[in-house]
Order: C-alpha cells, then structure tokens, then sequence
C-alpha cells in the first residue's frame, strides 16, 4: 500500500528482465492492481502467493539466480526469503527502495519532546504512544526458527533493535527473559533516533546486563559482522543461546536472515502488531539501493 512499493517495481524492470516473477498479497489491497499488471507486462512467469501461506516457512523454492524486492515485503516473508535462498544457492541480490519519510513523523515526535523534556524516559515514552506510528497493537509475538536442537539449560542472549516503533521490542521484552541484552540503536541525529535511543535505554534499565550498540538503521555493511562477531562472543566462546530479534528496519532484518543462513542462531523473533495504519506508514519515494549477499 505504500508508494515506493509500486516505483520499485517500476525502477526494478527497466533494468532487469526476470525469467519469472513471484509475488505476495497481503489483506490491504493497497497497489496490488498497479503492480500485477505491470509486472505481466515484463514478465512471462508470474505467480501470485498469499502472504499467510508464506510467512512461516517463506519461499522455498528459490533456484536460479534470485533478487528479493524488500521494499513492501513484511519481514517474516523477508526473513524466510532471504535465508533459504542463501542456504540453496550461497548468494542474494536485495532491492530496497527507501521511502521519503516515515512514520512516526519527526515533527510529530519532536514536538512531544520538547513538551515533556523534563519528565524522564518512561514517562517520555508513555506520552509518545498517542503518537502516530503506522501500525496499532496488542503486539503477537511469532518466533522464525526451528528449536528442536536448542539447548534450554544454556543461559540466552538476545540481540535486538531499537527503532522508532519502540512498543514492538518493549512488547517482546515484556514477555522473554534473558541473561543478556545487546542493544542496536542509531546515533542520534534526528527526533526519530532520539526516540529510538531513549527506548533502548528505559529496555537497557530494565536489565543488569545490558548493551547499547550504534548502528545506522540503513547501514547492513556494518551491523551484518557486528552481529556476527556477537555471534561469535556470546554462543562460540561463552556457550550463550543466541537469539534475534525483528525489531528494527527491514535491512536490520536482511542482515538477520544472512546471519540465520550461516550460523546455529538458537531463535529469532517477529513481533507483529494487530493491524497496519496504511495512511499513516509512510510518505513518498526516496533512494532506491541493490545489494548482493553471498555465504563465505
């Protein structure tokens, strides 16, 4: 439903020619229309798949050479995507095009701020939940992974992100305990960083042992061997499980899945909220980026 998912595919086939296309319907109607038709113009294999066969297992079959379009793709379908296609061919190409604003807007989010700058995070946080962010809860938490071979006497570790949807990773912390906690938030160069970082740190309060990392939430050259480094700390020289959590942007979820295609990632977590505001989620078109992934 959000215009920078119909001018992806737009600016995806005036420089690619796919053998065959498969793509994902949602309940929210949105541009699907727009972007089946243009996508039968181009494409001689077009298959259509309902989101809620895929979101659980994801795509599997997945031979040839394959470019995944994350743009308007939920992070389930992303996350199952992204990782089988790695496992079965060692290599992924990513398109992503960024949207020209999100919400909640900075505006709306600075203007809350600098009303309350005096009271202290928790209370900051409780007076943003009448902001506008695109999506409604309560909040379900869905866990991605298999965990027939996970070990429940190890002591857990969670590596999760914190975003401007702040409720989606308080919601799942609500719920699951751990021994500890590394946080990745965005340096703080905008309202919607700060709010981010203030909820990572009312998350990090909570917990004795606890970590706050800066990443950018579009930099996936940087926090895909963060995350794998951690990996390494915590579950091959401590003996930790070592758990993921969706709670950040969709590139934050890409370098999940790549991460969950290498290595024994013990669970990682999908907190999806009741129903999606599709006026208030984002505005306009902005960049359009290619990635290409590959297992070592």
């Amino acid at each position: 439903f959000e215009d920078r998912a119909l001018e992806s595919v737009t600016r995806l086939l005036r420089l690619i020619k796919p053998r065959s296309a498969m793509l994902v319907r949602y309940k929210e109607k949105g541009k699907s229309d727009e972007i089946v038709e243009l996508v039968k113009k181009s494409v001689k294999e077009v298959e259509i798949v309902e989101y809620s066969n895929i979101a659980k297992k994801g795509i599997e079959d997945t031979s040839g050479d394959v470019l995944v379009d994350i743009t308007g793709l939920a992070k389930p379908a992303l996350f199952h995507g992204i990782r089988n296609v790695l496992k079965k061919n060692n290599k992924v190409w990513i398109s992503y095009t960024m949207a020209e604003s999100y919400y909640p807007l900075d505006a709306h989010i600075q203007k809350v701020l600098k009303a309350e700058e005096k009271r202290d995070n928790y209370a900051l946080l409780e007076a943003l939940r009448n902001v506008l962010t695109g999506e409604r809860g309560p909040y379900n938490i869905y866990n991605l992974l298999s965990t027939s071979e996970v070990d429940e006497s190890r002591r857990r570790v969670l590596c999760a992100f914190s975003s401007p949807k702040h409720e989606r990773l308080l919601a799942l912390l609500d719920e699951r305990s751990y021994d500890r906690i590394e946080l990745i938030a965005p340096e703080m160069k905008t309202p919607r960083d700060r709010l981010a970082n203030i909820a990572a740190e009312v998350a990090m309060n909570n917990y004795c042992s606890a970590a706050i990392n800066y990443f950018g939430s579009d930099d996936l050259t940087g926090v895909l061997p963060f995350l794998a480094n951690q990996f390494g700390h915590w579950y091959v020289d401590n003996g930790f499980n070592f758990e993921l959590a969706l709670t950040g942007s969709k590139l934050q979820a890409v370098a999940s899945a790549a991460l969950c295609a290498v290595f024994k990632v013990s669970q990682c977590w999908y907190v999806a909220p009741q129903e999606f505001d599709v006026l208030r989620f984002t505005e306009g078109v902005g960049k359009t980026t290619f990635y290409e992934i590959a297992r070592p």
